[in-house]
């Protein structure tokens, strides 16, 4: 299992101030807006999200019964069964397919015209834990091997086969753990991991990109962007750190007194959106961070936010601090409320 202390520290969080965000002028929506708890109580942490105009599709810890890996449409839940043992920790998808990866070198696929589930395993001594593509024919995912050094792994899928990418900076190798992959294209990948790491791919080559906390250690949980070049990520080790790609730099734009935070949306006509640490969210507007006026998302950790093309924004979570993962919830705020999960 992955050392769960260095990926989320949690940290306790009072009940959200409702008199103040009833008068709170932050957030995109009216303001009174709150979140609405659409989960709860779900026996493992629910992880990652991912959505287009048709599913949203939802992943997380094992309950007993699997890894969990719900979809959402048309106003009904239906959970997928996924074969194998461990949590599945990040979920993307494409018009044809959604895909999870997580522990022991697993991927889920789900066949979305179907709902056919297969799983392949990549390598069984690696966690994988995140994963992006631009298409069906090229994905990236990536991950580490528990407790091992040198342990960072990065994955590509041709559309036909999975292969381990070897072609990586020496610095890259080095690495116990990448988190997180995102791009805006084919040509324009980003990895961010333990360390402050972070690396960019340009189509052809990787590149390590220095940002301002690396060799540190402090861990960069996420990465997100949009289509116009605003790319963000998100971090730390007890407090946080928020960073944004200015196309030539890591920009450290990170507010006093910030709490770890490990996921970060970004969407095209909204205020990005980052979370963490006992539910806290933060939006940037005018180009500065600052709290989210709907208050925290939960009373235990987020682990994901989805920003949707909508400007609904999404939160899960859950009790991170042991293993295993419990208390999954999932928040939202946005003009399409969900219907409730009762997992």
């Amino acid at each position: 299992m992955p050392n769960l202390s260095l990926l989320i520290a949690l940290a306790a969080c009072s009940s959200p101030d409702l008199a103040a965000i009833e008068t709170a002028t932050t957030g995109i929506y009216a303001t009174a807006s709150v979140w609405e708890e659409v989960s709860k109580g779900a026996d493992s942490a629910l992880l990652s999200l991912w959505s287009d105009d048709e599913v949203t599709a939802v992943v997380g810890g094992n309950d007993g019964l699997g890894a969990q890996f719900y979809t959402y449409s048309e106003s009904d839940w239906l959970r997928h069964s996924i074969s194998g043992d461990g949590d599945l920790w990040w979920v993307w998808g494409t018009e044809t397919n959604l895909y999870a990866v997580g522990e022991h070198g697993r991927v889920a696929t789900i066949e979305r015209a179907t709902n056919a589930a297969s799983v392949t395993t990549l390598d069984a001594s690696v966690h994988l834990f995140g994963i992006w593509g631009s298409a069906d024919t090229d994905i990236w995912a990536v991950g580490g091997a528990p407790y091992k050094t040198n342990g960072a792994a990065l994955w590509h899928f041709d559309g036909s086969d999975w292969s381990e990418w070897t072609n990586v900076p020496s610095s890259f190798d080095e690495l116990n753990y990448a988190f997180k992959v995102w791009g805006s294209a084919a040509d324009d990948v980003w990895v961010v991991g333990i360390s402050g790491y972070s690396m960019h791919f340009d189509g052809t080559d990787w590149t390590h990109i220095q940002t301002p906390i690396s060799d540190t250690v402090r861990t960069l949980f996420t990465v997100s962007g949009d289509d116009e070049g605003n790319v963000y990520a998100v971090g730390g080790a007890g407090d946080g750190n928020i960073l944004r790609w200015n196309g030539t730099d890591w920009i450290d734009e990170t507010p006093d007194f910030t709490p770890q935070l490990n996921g970060v949306s970004v969407v095209s006509g909204y205020p990005p959106v980052a979370c963490g640490k006992g539910g806290v969210c933060y939006e940037r507007t005018d180009g500065v961070w600052a709290r989210d006026g709907r208050g925290p998302a939960s009373d235990f950790d987020v682990h994901a936010t989805l920003r949707q093309a909508d400007g609904g924004v999404w939160a899960v979570g859950g009790y991170m601090g042991s293993y295993p993962l419990s208390d999954g919830f999932i928040a939202y705020d946005g003009p399409t409320p969900p219907t409730t999960l009762n997992p």
